[in-house]
């Protein structure tokens, strides 16, 4: 869910409130920095991966500013982003915006040294296995949190699952990668496990669209629909539906001898649906069009998972090739997997939308989104 904050932060645009932000530095002895940037932008979005990057610009004057330079160049410092608005009396509200390590920084001859942050993603890349590992675990969460904690002993892990992402098959092993792992038991469980803005490792439920949990709806300034709470206005909305990858069918094969199982598969089946194969146009040969993604995994045990992981691939396929983009501001505590509600000026686009991505410039208040609907369409399951 978005960030908790009051009804006076969403009316603070319109009450004349100062935003703030906040960016620190704590080095790997400890010493912690305030940073002075000249700009700073965030970027929060869904999946199992880095889901926190960050751009900023760093105010240094010059190179005998020892201890700025060397903080935000060491591999081992930290960085911490918080957005946040002043009421006056010394009243204040902060927002996380994500806990950081350096991805990439660069300093231009007497300019400002540029950094680019991502969250703790990058430092389950960096430990790699050194040999073939199988989590020892039976259940897909509880080897997701065995696989981060080796890593991260001290990160905390919440798991917000109803239930415990199913046991995956014994004896699968990853040659290198612990995040390729990680990926590909929480995309078999059906679940997200990645850095919250807090710095906190979460497992929760892949995120649909909550009708009875909006947290904004937005509309053009001339719109009908005013929302009580947040009255957000659009100031620009595009849709954009390529056409190069209109999968309507999802096999899931045995990656190897060692899964017995026959392979599944889901196609789109509503028969009013542009991706049903009957309306996608006629194959070569004629007949239906069918487009299908392919899927392996060492994880699924049976046909029974296997089928239900080309259900929740296919809907995901279908519905992240249909993406809005809103462009508002003053929303960072608006946070990818939310639900929000669009409602144009002439009415030609509305409903609810899952939040996909979240950029925010924490210098301006702009703020765009990528939404994507989640409306599963009707499937025929089946074996290939």
């Amino acid at each position: 869910m978005a960030w908790p904050i009051s009804e006076r932060w969403l009316a603070a645009r319109d009450a004349g409130v100062s935003l703030l932000f906040e960016l620190t530095c704590t080095t790997p002895d400890g010493t912690e920095l305030t940073l002075d940037p000249i700009s700073l932008s965030v970027s929060k979005k869904l999946g199992t991966n880095s889901s926190f990057t960050a751009e900023t610009a760093i105010a240094v004057q010059d190179r005998n500013q020892e201890a700025i330079f060397r903080a935000v160049t060491s591999p081992g410092s930290v960085f911490h982003v918080r957005a946040g608005a002043d009421f006056g009396a010394l009243t204040r509200e902060w927002i996380p915006m994500g806990r950081y390590v350096l991805s990439r920084n660069s300093w231009p001859y007497r300019e400002s040294i540029r950094l680019s942050l991502t969250d703790c993603w990058q430092t389950l890349e960096q430990a790699r296995f050194s040999s073939p590992y199988s989590p020892p675990g039976n259940t897909r969460a509880d080897a997701v949190a065995l696989m981060v904690n080796q890593a991260m002993p001290n990160v905390v892990i919440v798991n917000n699952l109803v239930g415990d992402g199913g046991s995956y098959q014994r004896g699968a092993a990853w040659e290198r990668s612990r995040t390729e792992s990680i990926q590909q038991i929480a995309k078999d469980g059906e679940f997200e496990a990645a850095f919250i803005a807090d710095g906190t490792f979460r497992l929760r439920p892949n995120p649909v669209i909550q009708n009875g949990q909006v947290v904004a709806r937005f509309t053009d300034a001339s719109g009908n629909e005013i929302s009580g709470d947040s009255n957000a206005n659009i100031i620009s909305l595009d849709r954009e539906i390529p056409f190069d990858r209109m999968y309507n069918r999802v096999v899931v094969k045995p990656i190897d001898e060692t899964q017995t199982w026959t392979p599944q598969m889901a196609t789109v089946s509503e028969s009013w649906h542009p991706r049903n194969p009957v309306n996608m146009g006629q194959q070569v040969g004629g007949g239906p069009l069918y487009v299908p993604y392919f899927y392996a995994s060492p994880t699924i045990t049976n046909a029974a998972v296997a089928r239900s992981v080309a259900k929740v691939m296919l809907a995901n396929v279908v519905n992240t090739s249909n993406p809005l983009r809103i462009d508002t501001y003053n929303q960072p505590h608006i946070e990818p997997g939310d639900t929000v509600g669009v409602t144009d000026e002439a009415n030609i686009v509305s409903g609810f939308w899952l939040v996909e991505e979240v950029s925010y410039d924490l210098m301006t208040g702009a703020t765009s989104l990528t939404c994507r609907d989640t409306s599963l369409p009707e499937m025929e399951e089946e074996e290939a």
